[in-house]
């Protein structure tokens, strides 16, 4: 098994790499990079009853999604840390680097994303995300 194969194994399986999702907003989603939009919230009624603050834009193509606001920072950090840890490009994932980092600052670790990186840094025993302090 070649390195890179070995290495994104690794990624795959990196619980930082997992999050629950509802199906039908995640399929949604698709391969379609995280961005930001014009405008707050959807207008689609599919998702207004349950994510009011999803957004996604189809046209002009590419498509883009806009994560929640209390999600981009969890999301920013996560993406970051599989950057830097296994070597993920960022370019297919956001359509602009840079707004990680203005997500990560705007929207910094609750309890709850310090808490799930405490457990994850026990069970998995290969460090801590950098980007999440401890308690």
């Amino acid at each position: 098994m070649g390195a890179t194969q070995r290495a994104c194994e690794f990624a795959v399986a990196d619980l930082r790499n997992l999050w629950p999702a509802f199906e039908r907003l995640n399929q949604s989603r698709g391969t379609a990079p995280y961005g930001e939009l014009e405008g707050e919230g959807t207008e689609d009624e599919r998702w207004r009853s349950f994510c009011p603050d999803f957004e996604r834009q189809r046209a002009p193509s590419p498509a883009v999604v806009e994560p929640t606001a209390s999600a981009r920072g969890d999301l920013a950090r996560a993406i970051i840390y599989m950057h830097f840890v296994y070597g993920l490009p960022l370019e297919p994932v956001v359509t602009d680097p840079n707004i990680l980092l203005a997500w990560n600052d705007a929207d910094p670790p609750d309890r709850e994303e310090i808490a799930r990186e405490d457990i994850i840094e026990a069970v998995q025993e290969n460090g801590r995300n950098p980007l999440v302090p401890r308690q």
